[in-house]
């Protein structure tokens, strides 16, 4: 199932108003106005209060806490490196519940400054309360880049990660943390991030969504199977990758240093990527997922999303071909994949790739919304 974080399946990307005589929607005694068009920036704020709206249902807290891949992996990530957590001051950047920011008190945290956007922010109050850490645990609500802490951090924690990394634009959020509340000797968790890619198989993809039009009811359909086709393929997939459908080892392509990198530098990420099949069959697109590491003064940890380590709540995300390609053992599958924010709405995704084969060339097109 497709679940975009947040709960809600589509950010509004270019909102409009119109304006209706009488109050009522009949067209006989109605007059429609010319469109008003939203001014950019009050365009950017009603999206922002999508998203932060969308983080106040406790659902999708539970989900996140309940991935114990990623849970633990922080944890085991604080608990691990008592060097970078004992009597420090902590920024938990988008703390939700304040989950991290309890592990980073159970480690000796001084002080953590949570900070949380959303209305969740009045419950994790109610945690933090609850379990008297009201003096260790200093929960602010609101943006960080609107909120003004009352001294620099040690460190800064922060579970920014969308689905194919990027989704969602948080690490802009980080950025800016570290820009502004890092100690110059202080450090990020996650400090790094890593994405891969493999071609993958799975002929039940087209069977479904593809040749279910050929004969609908007994009634010929087939004329509708070239915009079938490019329904299907326009959105990515998020999905888990059966481990039996990757047609290569998993490919490194896009490697993000958290600790240098700019804001200006996500606005167009360029990726080119080489790999090898590993069986023979037909391709039908290709699988991503990231990784992130926790580079602490005492040990280094590491969380996968990867689909031979079981399942996150990230899933994988997959890019399907217009048009599969048929490939033997050893062929080569060479490309280049362009992700950049969306122009409408900067916490969607526009993804360019294109393919190289022996079987010719093509590029499309993808927006994950």
């Amino acid at each position: 199932q497709r679940r975009v974080r947040g709960g809600s399946r589509q950010l509004t990307q270019s909102p409009s108003f119109f304006k209706m005589e009488n109050g009522n929607n009949n067209h006989k005694n109605t007059k429609e106005e010319p469109v008003e068009t939203i001014p950019p920036e009050v365009a950017v704020e009603i999206q922002n209060k999508q998203y932060f709206d969308s983080y106040a249902n406790l659902g999708i807290h539970e989900e996140m806490i309940k991935d114990k891949i990623r849970t633990e992996a922080y944890r085991k990530a604080i608990f691990s490196n008592p060097s970078d957590f004992k009597d420090k001051v902590v920024l938990d950047l988008g703390c939700g519940t304040a989950i991290l920011s309890f592990f980073c008190a159970q480690a000796g945290a001084k002080k953590v400054y949570a900070i949380e956007a959303s209305d969740i922010a009045e419950q994790a109050k109610l945690v933090i309360q609850s379990n008297h850490m009201e003096h260790t645990i200093i929960l602010l609500k609101g943006r960080i880049e609107d909120v003004e802490l009352p001294e620099k951090v040690d460190v800064i924690v922060s579970e920014w990660m969308g689905y194919l990394l990027l989704y969602e634009s948080m690490l802009n959020s980080v950025i800016f943390a570290r820009d502004n509340w890092l100690k110059p000797e202080g450090k990020l968790y996650p400090s790094e991030a890593n994405m891969y890619l493999t071609p993958f198989c799975d002929d039940g993809f087209y069977e479904t969504h593809v040749e279910f039009w050929r004969d609908v009811y007994g009634i010929d359909f087939s004329t509708l199977i070239p915009y079938a086709k490019k329904c299907a393929v326009s959105e990515p997939h998020v999905e888990y990758l059966l481990p039996q459908m990757q047609a290569s080892f998993p490919t490194k392509f896009l490697t993000l240093d958290c600790t240098t990198i700019t804001k200006d530098s996500l606005n167009q990420l360029y990726c080119d990527f080489s790999t090898n099949c590993i069986i023979s069959g037909t391709i039908h697109g290709l699988a991503c997922w990231f990784d992130v590491v926790f580079k602490g003064s005492n040990q280094t940890v590491t969380l996968t999303t990867s689909p031979d380590t079981g399942g996150t709540h990230w899933r994988q995300t997959l890019f399907y071909f217009l048009e599969p390609i048929p490939l033997l053992q050893d062929d080569s599958i060479q490309g280049k994949i362009i992700i950049k924010p969306n122009p409408g709405n900067n916490r969607l995704l526009d993804i360019d790739i294109s393919v190289k084969t022996k079987m010719g060339a093509f590029n499309q097109h993808h927006q994950m919304k």
